[in-house]
């Protein structure tokens, strides 16, 4: 493509070209996008050429797309778990309190924030996702900028309950010690709220257009900057608990800020960002049903892990519990951004997908990113178990958290197989819009299944944490099995239909794309033509999974990095920084990143539209709406030693997670900006940018982390800090990107005023996005405060935080082939390809699940040594060893979950989502979480077989809806959606 007003034909150049060319000047990704979307459902729709060798060539097209969004993905959520987790182990190597803190901090406080902001981002995602794909390219900065509105609206109450922190847990029944370093920890992550309301906005405007690498490359500069940060803050200036916190907040920002630069400045988003716009505040009611909607779906998943903390924190040995919690969460987090890139990779590819009219190819990508996730999962939980009685270590010095640890790996790498899954169905309900219905199903799985499972585990049966984590993995089966089910019943015609319908509602040029042509061509063979979309559509798919993956394991690997090194202040610290990043920062994170998502849907559809100039408006949007989200979330963070404290952690916890959490404050604007921008730039298929921002930001954070946090003794608060810088760097990095590359001078062509138009709607679909998102985040949050509850609350948060950390970088992967799923289903949905948006959904699900199970028995090869990662404490490591079998468990639901979540997101089903997210995470997975913990006296691992449970139950939900989806529907929903919200409106501050 020439410039900005170059003839229109040249819109339909390849991005993906056959000769070594590289187009200088592509739309985000997004005209290679539309021809080798286009080949897939052609490929798949071609009957006359035999089944066999239809599906080999669709898997190709589609595993190209997929490498290209999952990878650059799932580096970017990798690394900014990883910044949340080395918070968490520098926090845990202050002491067992520490860790306990950081602990329930971050998972029974922080999640909430976490899964409200991107839930209510997801709601970008869906529309982004399939704007993009429709070619609406104008509305992308619009949404983005309505959903950074919302967001930053909702970060203000957010930051009233951080600041309430240690009352809100020693009223939940945690020991007011731990209660106290929780919310010391959590009152340095109040930043963090606003950065979340900025970034996920921004990062699903971004990974709408497939722009996933510049993501990655900030989150990895600022990983590396936010590591020495922490590692100076913690222990070097001696600031613990609250240094660490504040640093993650400051990478945050520094991430949120990095990504805005890159859209302003690249010429990728020219045409999806046009500047500032007015039209970001208008249509902000209809916008907020969506990111409502995609709140509830991701809050009921975020909600359910704070649920099973708080629960651990009720058992025998609260400290234990939590302690070893806090390792296995933190372990399953990291290894669950895997995931969460192929959510993203999956999120787009159904929503672009969808967008351009594909359904088969939204379909068969739905498959690829699954099988692929998947597999990954299974090989990381191999090698977790393997090294399960190590793993403890990196968080924290005690041999009972060690030894916990240990004893939880099996149930952790069960857990990674699970969300190896798990993500990338729901990033397949993303790119569909199918939030609202994943939000029931999260309920009916988590809240239903897994806490009351995880409670009679834990208690009843005296299994403490093992107990707990086993009610998860029940949650999580069931709500990965649902997933599957209903996303191999979705009729992806239907889908399209429903996906031009929500474009034109929201914002339609629908060329019939390759992979729609090859799925539609019933002359050829079945097996030919699967095998022709198959190619296409793993083209696409590699292309989309590969470099979200890379991101999101990146950006979770900045968190993970963060939490090893207050981790190895001591097992206090290894808690309060479990605490305050999953108990307090995942809150923002989750309302962030859900917000955000509303881009990843509309730039999604709007890029598979043609509707490119919107990109960049949806972007602003977003990130308006994000950042008023973050004030709140700043205040919560400020009082989340209180609202710890009212939750019943133990007081030196909960002071030392409050410590690292306003150390996090910055980070929650950072997450503003980010994801947003992530969205943005990925419904455009540009993603590899991200992975190498968010490589390059880890390397950074992790010098400066060290460097903060021993060198310079600022302990939790330095750890929380750098890692708040480091999420900045990554913010501004990408920004750049986006203002200077030429694949967005279609999609950014500069600040508008049109961001501010639109606001009510945009906030409604950011807060349809959020609910989705933080319904599963605060999931984990209360898992991690329930652990709290445990007998040894210490112990319980440390081995939980090892497999969470665990899960959580493998479910990076998943959310990778989320992403790809999303940008698949809302580019394919956007131009109007219901068969290749199906056939999309079918692949990214497979792989995801085949990577997941992969992953998920390396990790029980390594059960034994994991813990030793995070902490040297010998009863942690027996802890996460135990649980191990459940996180591999998890680990293979979140290979599906995840990628189903994307496809919702690319397809705007963000509501749904939120309600199978209560069903599955509150209804089933928290209740059983509690029963299996305290009743049975499972302890950490009764909570965690609970949040299995919920997961389960949500996974079931999903597939079966997936499957059921009707394409073509869907395609007419997207082009109604972005006829909707499509604003011609000029630019307040063109691009010249």
């Amino acid at each position: 493509m020439g410039s900005a007003g170059s003839d229109e034909p040249k819109l339909y150049s390849p991005l993906l070209p056959a000769s070594g060319a590289a187009a200088t000047a592509s739309v985000g990704g997004g005209e290679g996008h539309e021809e080798v979307s286009g080949q897939l459902e052609s490929i798949l729709s071609d009957e006359s050429v035999p089944w066999a060798r239809r599906m080999a060539a669709a898997s190709v097209v589609e595993m190209r797309l997929l490498l290209r969004l999952a990878a650059p993905a799932v580096l970017v959520y990798m690394i900014n778990y990883l910044m949340s987790m080395s918070t968490q182990i520098f926090s845990g190597h202050l002491g067992t309190l520490e860790l306990a803190a950081a602990s329930l901090g971050n998972t029974g406080i922080q999640v909430f924030a976490y899964g409200l902001m991107l839930g209510m981002g997801s709601a970008v995602e869906t529309l982004c996702g399939q704007a993009y794909g429709a070619h609406k390219y104008d509305m992308l900065g619009i949404y983005l900028q309505r959903s950074t509105i919302l967001l930053m609206a909702t970060g203000v109450p957010l930051a009233v309950l951080y600041a309430f922190s240690r009352p809100i847990l020693v009223l939940l029944g945690e020991s007011p010690a731990i209660a106290s370093a929780a919310a010391v920890f959590v009152y340095g992550l109040i930043p963090q709220i606003f950065a979340y309301a900025a970034n996920f906005p921004i990062q699903k405007f971004m990974q709408a257009q497939s722009i996933m690498a510049p993501s990655a490359y900030i989150s990895a500069a600022t990983l590396a900057v936010h590591l020495v940060a922490s590692y100076l803050v913690v222990y070097k200036l001696g600031l613990g608990l609250l240094g660490a916190s504040l640093m993650l907040s400051l990478s945050w920002w520094v991430i949120v800020v990095a990504q805005f630069v890159y859209i302003v400045t690249s010429r990728r988003c020219r045409l999806t960002w046009q500047g500032f716009s007015w039209q970001a505040f208008s249509g902000l009611p209809q916008f907020f049903k969506l990111s409502l909607a995609s709140a509830v779906m991701l809050c009921l998943e975020t909600w359910y892990f704070q649920i099973l903390v708080l629960i651990a924190g009720l058992l025998k040995d609260p400290e234990l519990a939590l302690a070893s919690l806090s390792v296995c969460m933190t372990i399953s987090g990291w290894v669950f951004m895997i995931s969460v890139g192929f959510n993203a990779a999956a999120s787009v590819r159904v929503s672009n997908e969808l967008g351009a009219g594909n359904p088969k190819s939204a379909a068969f990508s739905v498959v690829v990113v699954t099988v692929l996730s998947f597999i990954l999962s299974v090989l990381i939980s191999v090698v977790i178990l393997f090294f399960r009685d190590y793993i403890s270590y990196i968080f924290t010095e005690g041999e009972e958290v060690s030894q916990a640890v240990s004893k939880l790996t099996p149930l952790l790498a069960l857990t990674l197989i699970l969300n190896g899954i798990q993500p990338v169905l729901s990033g397949v309900a993303v790119g569909c819009g199918w939030q609202a219905f994943v939000a029931y199903v999260n309920v009916g799985c988590y809240y239903i299944v897994g806490i009351p499972l995880g409670c009679l585990l834990g208690f009843y049966f005296d299994l403490g944490a093992a107990g707990i984590w086993s009610g998860m993995i029940g949650g999580t089966l069931m709500q990965t099995l649902i997933l599957v089910w209903v996303t191999f019943r979705t009729n992806w015609n239907k889908e399209v239909e429903e996906s031009q319908k929500r474009l034109h509602k929201w914002d339609a040029k629908a060329p019939l794309a390759q992979l729609e042509r090859i799925l539609g061509n019933e002359s050829c063979p079945p097996a030919q033509r699967l095998a022709r979309a198959a190619r296409a559509e793993l083209r696409l798919l590699v292309a989309l999974a590969a470099p979200a993956v890379a991101v999101y394991m990146i950006n979770y690997a900045m968190s993970l990095s963060t939490r090893i090194f207050c981790g190895q202040l001591g097992t206090l610290e290894l808690a309060a920084a479990s605490l305050g990043n999953v108990g307090i920062q995942v809150f923002a994170y989750g309302l962030m990143l859900g917000m955000g998502s509303a881009v990843e849907t509309l730039c999604g559809q709007a890029f598979g539209a043609h509707k490119y100039d919107m990109l960049g408006v949806y972007m602003q949007r977003s990130f308006v709406l994000l950042t008023a989200a973050g004030v709140p979330l700043a205040a919560m963070y400020v009082f989340s030693k209180h609202i710890l404290l009212l939750l019943g952690e133990p007081e030196n916890i909960a002071g030392a997670a409050w410590v690292f959490v306003v150390g996090l404050i910055p980070q929650i604007f950072a997450y503003a900006a980010n994801f947003p921008i992530q969205k943005f730039l990925q419904s455009q298929s540009i993603v590899a940018p991200s992975a190498y921002i968010s490589a390059a930001t880890l390397v950074v954070h992790l010098v400066l982390s060290y460097l903060a946090v021993y060198k310079l003794n600022m302990g939790l608060l330095g750890a929380s800090l750098i890692l708040s810088l480091s999420w900045w760097v990554i913010v501004a990095a990408q920004f750049v990107y986006i203002v200077t590359s030429a694949r967005c001078r279609r999609t950014w062509t500069g600040f508008s005023t049109q961001a501010f138009s639109g606001l009510p709607e945009f906030f409604r679909l950011s807060a349809a996005s959020a609910v989705m998102l933080c319904l599963e985040t605060w999931y984990t949050q209360i898992t991690v405060l329930i652990a709290g509850l445990l007998k040894d609350p210490e112990i319980a948060l440390d081995s939980l935080a090892v497999c969470m950390s665990i899960s959580g970088w493998v479910f990076m992967v998943s959310v990778g082939f989320n992403a790809a799923a999303s940008v698949r289903v809302s580019n394919e949905l956007g131009a109007g390809h219901p068969k290749a948006a199906s056939f999309s959904v079918k692949v990214v699900t497979s792989l995801s699940l085949i990577v997941a199970s992969l992953v998920a028995v390396v990790v029980m090869c390594l059960r034994d040594y994991i813990s030793y990662v995070f902490t040297r404490g010998q009863d942690v490591a027996r802890a996460v060893s135990t649980m191990t079998p459940l996180l591999a468990v998890t680990i293979v639901l979140n290979g599906v979950q995840p990628v189903l979540s994307g496809v919702a997101v690319g397809c705007g089903w963000q509501a749904f989502v939120a309600y199978v997210n209560v069903a599955c995470y509150y209804g089933v997975g928290i209740p059983l979480g509690c029963v299996l913990g305290f009743h049975f006296d499972l302890g950490a691992t009764g909570i965690w077989g609970g949040m299995i449970g919920g997961l389960i139950v949500q996974t079931l939900i999903l597939t079966f809806v997936t499957l059921r989806t009707d394409w073509n529907k869907e395609v007419e929903k997207a082009r109604l959606r972005l006829n909707k919200w499509e604003d011609k409106k000029k630019p307040l501050l063109p691009v010249h």
